[in-house]
């Protein structure tokens, strides 16, 4: 059994040089989840990019992850993980149809050399402060009602779900119609 992190740095390999990293892109702002996923280059398209994406440390943003986006959403449900981000699963809001949901991730912190350590750090702290004591562990804590948030970040593919098991809760997995994640969340506001 793998020891599971404590503090707040990152502590994972896979993609960290693109999940520790800020986009350079403008942000564009979406009302619904729904527009935001259908923004998306396709999946499968990614799953071929050229050159392609690898998940070594040092895989860096490709062209089409270098935009950054904010979202007004809800959270459904949210994690630690084994790296040590916030693994949230946000959606629409309940009363729209069909239900869809996909991953955003606060990253676990970069080194304190990074450029984007402050920024993160903020994001990390306003989720950390909301939840206070009942901040989510290596389960999924459930949201309901879910909560109202607006989050932005940067896009980011997530190449270690292209083959075998998709990511988030089994509850709510098969209305996950994307890998594409908000990674790192650079902004978050709940409630």
């Amino acid at each position: 059994m793998k020891k599971k992190p404590t503090g707040d740095q990152f502590a994972g390999t896979a993609r960290k040089a693109a999940k520790l990293s800020i986009a350079s892109g403008p942000t564009k702002t979406f009302t619904d989840v729904k527009t935001l996923i259908e923004s998306f280059v396709p999946d499968d398209k990614m799953i071929a990019h050229k050159p392609k994406i690898t998940t070594t440390a040092a895989s860096s943003r490709v062209k089409e992850e270098n935009k950054n986006v904010k979202v007004k959403a809800f959270l459904y449900a949210a994690s630690r993980e084994d790296d040590n981000d916030f693994h949230l699963i946000v959606g629409r809001a309940p009363t729209k149809a069909p239900e869809m949901y996909m991953t955003m991730e606060l990253s676990g912190l970069p080194p304190s050399n990074s450029p984007a350590l402050p920024t993160l750090a903020a994001a990390r702290d306003a989720f950390k402060t909301f939840f206070g004591s009942d901040l989510p562990n290596f389960t999924y804590d459930f949201y309901d009602p879910p909560i109202p948030v607006t989050i932005a970040g940067s896009l980011f593919f997530d190449m270690t779900h292209s083959t075998g098991q998709r990511p988030g809760p089994p509850s709510l997995k098969s209305r996950m119609p994307t890998i594409w994640e908000v990674h790192p969340v650079t902004a978050i506001a709940l409630g």
